[in-house]
């Protein structure tokens, strides 16, 4: 007997605005360069780390946004740097993957009503929410 309530959609126009805009994501690159590449690690055995557990994380959240598979997500990095001509090496799919087992950080459910952003810069990555950043 617990009926979900109906509700009639009288405002066509702004629904299909706020359905357009539920897809709305933006990253944010600043001072990228200085958190993407992983340091210098002396005196540590095997071959050391190119990418910080930073840009894994970050490479991670956009999967996760976008449902692609790790091959998708290696050519879709690529295409967001050459489009935002970001000079930035991007992970092999197969590091990614090998990688995101040792990171173990689970990742938060982002929020699919609102638009997210997403931000790298020199204090690591970060997932907003519609105004959250802006305060």
């Amino acid at each position: 007997m617990n009926e979900k309530p109906t509700y009639r959609i009288r405002n066509w126009k702004e629904y299909n605005r706020n359905l357009i805009q539920r897809g709305s994501i933006t990253i944010w690159f600043d001072e990228a360069e200085t958190k993407w590449l992983a340091k210098k690690q002396p005196h540590k055995r095997g071959r050391p780390k190119t990418y910080s557990d930073d840009a894994i994380l970050c490479a991670l959240i956009i999967r996760a946004v976008y449902h692609l598979p790790l091959r998708g997500l290696q050519e879709f990095l690529l295409s967001i740097f050459n489009i935002m001509k970001v000079n930035l090496p991007v992970p092999c799919y197969t590091r990614i993957c090998r990688r995101a087992a040792l990171i173990g950080q689970e990742l938060k459910k982002l929020s699919t009503g609102h638009p997210t952003d997403i931000v790298f810069d020199s204090t690591g990555v970060k997932v907003y929410g519609e105004g959250e950043w802006k305060a």
